[in-house]
């Protein structure tokens, strides 16, 4: 991707890209060097120590502003990033993903074509080279039915839609948050239950680490997780979405017996319905 300056109006003129880190991590967001597109860090900062934003590498730091947040949640982060973006459209990024500039900016172009609010790509695993999950090979409509495996890095949002409707990340679930998993695709039901609309696109946003929180089945405060994202989205149907959910799992869950406790366990978080 060459530096020189892009035409008005094209695709990395309307987009930022809106990392999330932590203080301990920041020295990591090095990935700016080329691309001529706008850039926002959020650090959340734990220690009792200071922390400058001058500590954030120049090449992100010099595209955009930067927020230090003294909480917990990447939930929290991405809602800052929404908050913080200043053009139309914002790619969400970590401190360990390789963005895939032409893939992520073939997208944007395809969201200014059709008005497509969320677009949804997926992500290559850095050990391998491989798509990390299976995904459409041709683009489609999002659904609540299609969009559950969500990563945020493979995410490009309409801010000005987003907005307007009033989508923000449930700050409940999330990395950091008591219920660590389920962020995205919460925010992707509530966007298309907004009326905004979402497209799966067969291009590979970002390469990222074979390590990955999604894929932990063992953690109790995942399967709880797992559990209260479907009666957050769902709402009472979410025991039979959770029955089914149970039995393509069962082996991931443990046994048939750690499925029925699935199914019928009652949601870990009380006032689901914000």
């Amino acid at each position: 991707m060459s530096p020189t300056a892009p035409r008005e109006g094209s695709a990395a003129t309307l987009l930022t890209v809106g990392f999330s880190t932590t203080s301990d991590r920041v020295s990591r967001l090095v990935a700016l060097e080329d691309p001529p597109v706008a850039s926002l860090a959020v650090v959340q900062h734990f220690g009792a120590e200071e922390f400058s934003p001058d500590d954030v590498p120049a090449p992100v730091a010099d595209r955009g502003p930067v927020s230090v947040l003294r909480s917990r949640g990447v939930a929290k982060s991405r809602n800052k990033a929404l908050e913080l973006c200043g053009t139309k459209y914002l790619l969400f990024g970590d401190d360990d993903v390789e963005i895939q500039w032409d893939e992520v900016f073939a997208a944007v172009t395809r969201m200014q074509q059709n008005g497509t609010a969320i677009a949804l790509g997926y992500g290559v695993d850095a050990g391998t080279g491989r798509a990390r999950k299976s995904h459409p090979a041709e683009f489609g409509r999002l659904t609540v039915w299609n969009s559950a495996r969500a990563a945020t890095y493979e995410m490009v949002v309409d801010v000005e839609q987003c907005r307007k409707a009033g989508v923000r990340f449930d700050e409940r679930f999330g990395a950091g948050a008591e219920l660590p998993l389920g962020d995205e695709y919460i925010f992707i039901a509530d966007a298309l239950r907004a009326g905004l609309t979402g497209e799966s696109m067969p291009l590979a946003f970002g390469v990222h680490p074979h390590v990955s929180s999604g894929s932990n089945w063992s953690d109790e405060a995942h399967t709880a997780s797992r559990s209260a994202v479907f009666a957050r989205v769902f709402g009472p149907l979410g025991y039979p979405v959770r029955a089914v959910f149970a039995v393509r799992h069962r082996r991931d869950l443990g046994s048939w017996r750690a499925a029925w406790r699935f199914v019928m366990r009652p949601p870990a978080l009380k006032g689901l319905n914000r």
